[in-house]
């Protein structure tokens, strides 16, 4: 009887045995013929030996996901349309070279049928410059659904953690591939704490009609309210106003105060609103104060890597949830000073704009010809067309056509130059230019700016200059806290 019952026991077991090989043999054929019946993986799930079809830098033309078994291995998805994905390089490079064999950080470019997205086109232009991408890379055509079925993403960089027993552990955004969480998962973690990019992109957009944090249903409520860091909600409205016959209405979230009194001081003060950048707000600090940091570079921590808890605790400290509503009573300047009173007892600050001498950089004329003068008069500006700088980066052209000084300055300090650009030229007729920056991707050199504006007699000149700008003497009396 006992013998009988080991048979039957040996027989079931053998069976689910079969089972489960013959469902990993469907699963894998099914992975090859990129099947519709694919289903996305999970945290804990083991991952199929996935085949990557195209190799870049590699050994061999195509690799296995098991060719990486006995190493942490982090699928960085990525393209060429995706700025942050490609300033991530030299990161992925550096913590490649910090955990050696312990890890393996695999790119995987994501290809369209347009020719531009050519992955191996793209990583042979920027060959020996400093936006060069050392590692091996995997090319994912648009016909390769595969790892797009496994690991659904709405927006990239998307990062996949897998185990070194093939496990993943962990779907991320790009701020989590730091050095704790490497040495977390080295250590037999997951990431399943973390929120996952894909949550993170489908996030609640906040939009005009949506109920916020003042309740609505009730016309007769009115008033503002203020609430922290929302991490699943994001503004689809740019603070502009919505108004209906009978009320105002103004609101935004994930916002740094020096972002909101940028905001709102540029629609209550038109003329500050050309020099007035969040960069470019003065805080009057006293002693035994701290503001708010202003950058998120401030919370970087000592390895030089600002990790998905830095981002976190950065946006938790300094970014807040706003919402006015007031009746069509209010004139629209009512409204703007109505903000400004708020955010200044909130933020225990006192703002004021004043004239002060600043360092700037001064637009001017280097000689008599107007090497500037628009030849039609006629006010066209092109978007930023797309090429290869010279260090191989992407770089972008503009063509102003008819523009006036004002929008030439504007233009300007949407560049990221290092200080605040003004008119000095004395220039009252209309302008064409046509610039070109070799890297988009970062603030525009000043030494390349000057460059292009000297074909046209023009300048960039630091000097000093007295100006509007926006002041914020700090109130809140709170020591300095440690942001590390």
């Amino acid at each position: 009887m006992k013998r009988l019952f080991r048979i039957l026991i040996f027989s079931v077991l053998s069976i689910y045995s079969c089972n489960i090989f013959a469902s990993e043999k469907k699963f894998s054929q099914m992975l090859l013929a990129g099947g519709d019946d694919i289903r996305p993986l999970k945290i804990g799930d083991k991952v199929p030996d996935i085949v990557f079809k195209q190799m870049i830098g590699y050994p061999k033309s195509t690799a296995k996901l098991s060719d990486f078994k006995g190493k942490l291995l982090i699928l960085d998805f990525w393209s060429v349309y995706c700025t942050v994905c490609i300033a991530e390089f030299p990161k992925m490079t550096r913590l490649q070279k910090q955990f050696d064999d312990k890890i393996q950080i695999l790119p995987v470019g994501f290809e369209d049928d347009k020719p531009r997205s050519n992955i191996a086109e793209f990583l042979k232009r920027r060959k020996g410059t400093p936006a060069e991408l050392k590692l091996p890379t995997a090319v994912q055509s648009k016909d390769d659904k595969v790892l797009q079925q496994l690991f659904p993403f709405t927006g990239l960089p998307h990062e996949i953690w897998i185990n070194s027993e093939g496990i993943l552990v962990g779907i991320t955004n790009h701020f989590a591939v730091a050095p704790a969480n490497i040495n977390l998962v080295l250590a037999g973690k997951d990431l399943s704490h973390i929120k996952s990019i894909e949550n993170m992109n489908n996030m609640k957009l906040l939009m005009p009609d949506d109920e916020f944090l003042i309740n609505r249903r009730d016309q007769s409520v009115f008033g503002s309210a203020f609430a922290g860091y929302f991490d699943r909600i994001h503004n689809g409205w740019n603070f502009g106003e919505q108004a209906d016959s009978s009320y105002w209405r103004f609101f935004d979230t994930r916002l740094t105060p020096y972002q909101y009194y940028a905001k709102l001081y540029e629609k209550r003060f038109k003329s500050l609103g050309r020099n007035l950048y969040p960069e470019s707000i003065i805080v009057e600090e006293t002693p035994g104060t701290k503001f708010f940091a202003r950058d998120k570079r401030e919370y970087m921590g000592d390895d030089g890597f600002l990790d998905n808890y830095e981002f976190e605790k950065f946006m938790n400290e300094n970014t807040f949830s706003y919402e006015l509503i007031l009746p069509k009573s209010y004139s629209l300047d009512d409204v703007y000073e109505y903000m400004i009173n708020d955010f200044d007892k909130f933020f225990k600050v006192e703002s004021r704009v004043e004239k002060r001498p600043i360092k700037v950089l001064a637009l001017v004329k280097t000689n008599s010809e107007e090497l500037y003068k628009s030849k039609s008069g006629i006010k066209y500006m092109s978007g930023a067309s797309k090429f290869i700088g010279k260090g191989g980066e992407d770089g972008a052209k503009w063509e102003m056509r008819g523009s006036d000084l004002a929008d030439i300055i504007n233009f300007l300090n949407k560049r990221n130059l290092p200080l605040t650009v003004v008119d000095k030229t004395g220039i009252s007729n209309k302008v064409d230019l046509n610039v070109s920056m070799n890297d988009s991707n970062r603030p525009w050199p000043l030494a390349e700016a000057r460059e292009q504006l000297k074909t046209y007699g023009l300048d960039l000149v630091e000097t000093v200059h007295n100006m509007e700008v926006l002041v914020l003497y700090n109130k809140r009396n709170v020591e300095p806290q440690d942001s590390k």
